[in-house]
């Protein structure tokens, strides 16, 4: 339906600060909230993918035509990337003003090509 209510998600205690939400193609939706909060089509939890010394801070998140997961962490000014079942497998960046540097960067998004 257009414009019509279809779910709630991240009831109760779940989520504290949600800054971002991607859906992907089998509609799981993935809610940027410090740690990556993982639902099904229908709200219901699936995974967590909880934030580490490595990455603090989601505060942004998108999916790349490659399958891959990119989240933003405004904390430490970089940009993780993590395979499709959340496994963390690197991240860019740094505080600065430089290029491949960030400062209070806030969303992001990936080309299709």
């Amino acid at each position: 339906p257009m414009g019509g209510y279809l779910v709630d998600i991240g009831s109760g205690d779940v989520l504290n600060f949600p800054d971002a939400i991607t859906v992907d193609a089998a509609g799981n939706i993935y809610v940027a909230d410090m740690s990556v909060f993982v639902f099904d089509a229908t709200g219901a939890p699936i995974d967590t993918w909880e934030s580490t010394d490595d990455w603090s801070a989601s505060h942004g998140i998108a999916i790349g035509a490659n399958g891959m997961f990119y989240a933003l962490d405004r904390v430490n000014s970089t940009v993780n990337y993590f395979s499709g079942d959340g496994a963390r497998l690197g991240s860019w960046g740094d505080y600065g003003a430089e290029p491949g540097e960030f400062d209070t960067a806030y969303s992001l998004t990936t080309a299709t090509r």
